[in-house]
């Protein structure tokens, strides 16, 4: 009732002097920032979701050295032609076993 009472008063009679009208126009200016400030073209849902995005990427930039990192290491294990890395290539990719070498199928059922 005293914030009715104040706003009516005010629009009365303080706004008319010029100390009234300048808290006035400082009011609207706030009251302009805050609505900016909330829904602007630079807001701060946008910051907080930029700032969730920038985490996100970060999370894949780690995952993507440590991927990289394991390629240069299988890279340098096939240019040193580490016969161990080079046998394990051929059972994966070809299903190829040397001669003399048995191979250990598992029974899934």
């Amino acid at each position: 009732m005293k914030i009715k009472k104040f706003m009516r008063t005010f629009f009365q009679k303080e706004i008319r002097t010029q100390q009234g009208l300048a808290f006035f126009i400082a009011l609207l200016l706030c009251f302009y920032f805050f609505i900016q400030l909330m829904f602007g073209r630079a807001n701060v849902w946008r910051y907080i979701r930029l700032s969730m995005q920038v985490q996100e990427e970060k999370q894949v930039l780690t995952n993507l050295e440590k991927d990289l990192k394991e390629l240069h290491h299988k890279i340098g294990l096939i240019e040193n032609k580490d016969k161990d890395y080079i046998d394990e290539l051929l059972r994966k990719k070809l299903n190829k076993f040397p001669p003399n070498t048995y191979q250990i199928k598992e029974n899934n059922e």
